[in-house]
Formats: structure tokens, C-alpha cells, sequence
């Protein structure tokens, strides 16, 4: 068996799909060396593919719909892999050949569920992003995602899919460096810069708006302390949004780091108070599992896929009730045993999440 893989998500910034890709072929790579070959339009990012994968560009000067309705079908037909693999929530041409299984990993479809939270409010682009998906599931073999919670909402929006998809869970993409330990409050303390963390996108959908509130709320009342980080790459939510971040940054309590390089990461999760990631919608739900496999507790919702990544190990909050969020990171910050707690048990709930089990499950279904 030998697996063509589409690398176009590795030729743009390292994002979540990338990075989750890029582990599973690296333990696909130790159970199955020298079988596996990428193509792309595009140089790659450097470092973003495992280093087994020998990577094909084909830079030809066409449109990228273009390039993929052409020259992938043509190129697949010459190459006759066994396995070509969509791994970015499809895109899949026509005209691929009939003796290769077209795989297709479907991470969510949060944006036939979530209205409020994509830029998908017209009905007509709704519309065509439900056709797209149900043309790319027509040309698939086999249908991958990554919890039980997007599984039973693709089963929800294609009730007459032939295919029953496969639940291929992510696991941590931050490596754990040697001797690295959880850093108590008191060690914070002493180091003058105890802070929450939130890591991810700027979006709606992730709760910035009610982080900000009620971190402001909480310096305002004198009941918190320390400060809010935000790593990401910065985008326009809304004006109130702006409004809160120009007001909280004015007053030294939040700042902006942009994206951040992973070791970066790292430092920043272990050293953090707890991570606080008060997301409205997730397919998985990465940030928190990273945070849990370095000793960092985890503040979250219960809401769609978290309750399938986070498991009893996280302190979670409730968006109807929105001062929950303050009386969270008020006691995260105070009470150490508390601390200690939700990191023993996100050490335990890590363990369930582990590549060499997801990449063993994927080659089983190949």
C-alpha cells in the first residue's frame, strides 16, 4: 500500500489541521516507512511535513480550483497511489482514479451548525458550502473525523450517507521537553508575572468577548490579579471587542503576543495560572489537551466536542451564566489545591489521546 497525500494545508501558516496532520504521518511513517508521497501546487513551509514524506510541486500557473480539478486527477492517474488522502475538510476533484481510495478527514461541520459564528448568515453561501461538502462526500471511500461529536452532527446534516465515518481522535502536537513540571502559585508569584492564557484564533465563536468582560469586570472589583495573555494572530471580532482590548490593554492587565512559536508555547502553557479557552463551538478542541499534557489547568465549556477532548479534568464554565467565568479564574488563582487537582486529572485524561493508537486505527480502515 502506498498513500498520496494533498499537502496544501502545509503550504500556508502551521495552523491546527497542519500540525494534527503532520503528527498522525509521523506515527503512520513508523508503522509504514517509505510509502508515503505528497502533492502540492506550492513549496511547503519548511519543517512542516514529517521528514519521510517526499513531497512533489507541481508549480504550474493556474488558479488553485484550477490546479485541482486538473492536474491533481492527471497526476493521481500516473502516480496510481492506493491511498490519496484529503486530510483539510475535502476539496476533493472529479476524475480521480478508480483503483485508488479516496480518504477524506472531515474535522467539523460547525459551519452548518454554528449561524451566528461564520460569515455564512447568507443562505446562499450556507447553501453552497452543504453542496460542496456533499459533492466531496460523494467521491469518498472513507470518511474520517476526529470526535463523536462532529460524527454525530455530519450523520445529522447527511442523513443519507452511505458512509459511516470513522472517529480518528487528535492528540497533542506540543512536545513535552524533559524535567518540564507544573509551576505552583507561589512560584508564579515569586516570578512576578502570574497570567491566564488564551491560544487559538480570534473569533467569535471562541468567547473573546466574554473573556474580556469578565477579566475587566475582575480587575475592576479588585478580585483578580494577574494578567491575561492572548497568543493568536489578531483579527476583527466585532467594535466592542476592539473596544474591550484597547481599554484592557491601556490598563496593563492584557497583552497581544500574535502567533507564537510552539517551544514559546510551551513556556507560556506551563507557566500559566490556567489556560482559558470559553469557546462557544469546537469540533475537538486542541488547545485544552495541549494545556493538560503540560501541567496546565484548563477553564472551558461544556459545549459540542470539549466535553469528548476534556473529559472530568477541566473546570468548566457555563455561557448562560456568565459570571461563571470570573468565579472560575477567581478560584484558579486562589486556590492552589484546586490547581493541583485539575492537573493530575488532565494528566490522566491526556493519556487517551495518543497518535501511535490514532495512526494505528487509520491505517486499519486504509
Amino acid at each position: 500500500m502506498n498513500i498520496l497525500l494533498d499537502t496544501y494545508i502545509f503550504t500556508k501558516h502551521a495552523g491546527g489541521m497542519a500540525k494534527v496532520t503532520a503528527f498522525l504521518y509521523e506515527e503512520v511513517l513508523k508503522l509504514m516507512p517509505n510509502r508515503v508521497n505528497g502533492i502540492s501546487q506550492l513549496t511547503l513551509k519548511q519543517g512542516s511535513l514529517p521528514a519521510g514524506i517526499r513531497n512533489r510541486v507541481l508549480p504550474l500557473p493556474l488558479g488553485r480550483e484550477t490546479w485541482r480539478s486538473v492536474v491533481l486527477p492527471i497526476y493521481s492517474r500516473l502516480a496510481s497511489p492506493s491511498v490519496l488522502h484529503f486530510p483539510a475538510n475535502g476539496l476533493i476533484p472529479d476524475g480521480l482514479p478508480r483503483s485508488t481510495k479516496v480518504v477524506m478527514t472531515l474535522h467539523d461541520v460547525l459551519q452548518l451548525d454554528m449561524d451566528d459564528f461564520y460569515a455564512l448568515e447568507d443562505d446562499r453561501k450556507k447553501d453552497a458550502y452543504f453542496k460542496r461538502l456533499k459533492t466531496d462526500l460523494s467521491r469518498t471511500d472513507l470518511l474520517l473525523t476526529v470526535s463523536d461529536y462532529s460524527k454525530q452532527r455530519i450523520l445529522h446534516h447527511f442523513p443519507h450517507l452511505d458512509l459511516e465515518p470513522v472517529v480518528i481522535p487528535n492528540a497533542t502536537t506540543l512536545t513535552r521537553p524533559y524535567g518540564l513540571n507544573a509551576l505552583s502559585l507561589n512560584e508564579l508569584a515569586e516570578r512576578n508575572m502570574p497570567y491566564f492564557l488564551y491560544t487559538g484564533r480570534y473569533e467569535k465563536r471562541k468567547g473573546l468577548e466574554w473573556l474580556l468582560d469578565a477579566f475587566l469586570a475582575g480587575h475592576q472589583a479588585g478580585t483578580l490579579k494577574s494578567r491575561l495573555l492572548l497568543t493568536g494572530e489578531s483579527a476583527f471580532i466585532s467594535e466592542a471587542f476592539t473596544e474591550q482590548l484597547n481599554t484592557a490593554k491601556a490598563l496593563g492587565i492584557v497583552e497581544e503576543l500574535g502567533y507564537v512559536e510552539d517551544d514559546t508555547l510551551v513556556k507560556l502553557m506551563n507557566e500559566a495560572v490556567a489556560l482559558v479557552y470559553p469557546s462557544f463551538a469546537e469540533g475537538f478542541g486542541l488547545p485544552p489537551l495541549e494545556a493538560m499534557n503540560l501541567f496546565c489547568p484548563v477553564i472551558t465549556t461544556s459545549l459540542t466536542a470539549l466535553p469528548f477532548t476534556c473529559g472530568n479534568a477541566v473546570y468548566y464554565v457555563n455561557p448562560q451564566d456568565p459570571a461563571s467565568l470570573l468565579v472560575a479564574m477567581q478560584r484558579l488563582e486562589s486556590e492552589a489545591p484546586l490547581r493541583a487537582e485539575l492537573i493530575d486529572l488532565g494528566l490522566q485524561q491526556v493519556k487517551h489521546f495518543r497518535w501511535q493508537r490514532s495512526a494505528e486505527v487509520f491505517l486499519k480502515y486504509l
